[in-house]
């Protein structure tokens, strides 16, 4: 017991010791309040005791596992929104390009109908080649003014009915129809010979087959100027003279590259065998 005691003793002076550099003299940590000698904490029970923190933190580590335990709830669960979101997407998005890949095949169809209206289209142009063969007084006319005056026997170059560019006919004359015009005329450099034309104010076609001295004066000077036979021969000359003055225009239209089919009044200008001037035609 003396041994004990002393170590104690010696023991405590060591703990005085100690905290000698301690100024409050306050007691350490290995003294209680009544001063006595306290044992330090077992290292090794300390050691465990530290290490319980770390069970506590493995069993936080445990307690944390559910919550990563519901990830994979989540995963596994096929209603999830990135395992619905991506199922329509794929659904949705290939029947769709199936579908409007199928519909352009289905518009051939208006493919073949459009070519169909092309062929009926085609049809206008067979009526024009038909009313080429027969009448086509239905073409837009094109006009071009002139001055139109008339010659016959008593003042043709020589006197008589002889004409410079036979054609149609071998000497002048005619009655107005498209088949059969009238002799006219002009400048060649204006309409060439066999030219035909259709003058409404008479309502006679009329072909071009003569030479004209002042049409061709008239045509350098860029003066229109043609010259119509008038129906005549050696008889009244004078009332046919007449008749030629009474019909002459300073100007008037002319139809350029006629069809068949314009009104016509195949009666002659004038008769010579009466000596009578159609007024009106």
């Amino acid at each position: 017991m003396k041994k004990r005691w002393i170590l104690i003793a010696a023991t405590m002076w060591v703990g005085c010791g100690s905290s000698a550099g301690d100024p409050t003299g306050e007691p350490t940590a290995d003294e209680n309040e009544a001063g006595a000698f306290v044992p330090a904490a077992d290292p090794i029970d300390s050691g465990r005791a530290s290490a319980d923190p770390v069970d506590s933190g493995s069993a936080s580590a445990d307690t944390g596992t559910p919550a990563e335990e519901v990830a994979p709830e989540s995963d596994t669960g096929a209603p999830s929104p990135i395992d619905s979101g991506t199922a329509p997407a794929i659904d949705s998005g290939s029947t769709p390009l199936v579908d409007s890949g199928t519909k352009p095949d289905t518009a051939t169809p208006a493919v073949d109908s459009a070519k169909t209206p092309a062929v009926d289209s085609a049809k206008p142009d067979t009526a024009v080649a038909d009313t080429a063969v027969g009448d086509t007084s239905t073409k837009a006319p094109t006009y071009v003014t002139h001055e139109i005056t008339f010659y016959g026997w008593p003042d043709n170059d020589p006197p008589g009915p002889a004409i410079a560019y036979p054609g149609l006919h071998k000497q002048a004359g005619g009655v107005g129809t498209y088949e059969d015009p009238v002799t006219f005329a002009t400048d060649q450099t204006e309409f060439a010979p066999g030219t035909k034309l259709y003058i409404p104010m008479i309502k006679k076609y009329v072909i071009m087959e003569d030479y004209c001295a002042a049409c061709i004066s008239d045509w350098k000077a860029g003066k229109r100027h043609i010259d119509i036979w008038m129906n005549s021969n050696a008889a009244n000359t004078t009332k046919l003279l007449a008749c030629q003055y009474g019909w002459t225009r300073p100007a008037a239209d002319v139809e350029i590259n006629p069809p068949p089919g314009r009104p016509v009044n195949a009666t002659p200008l004038f008769e010579p065998a009466t000596g009578v001037c159609l007024t009106a035609p």
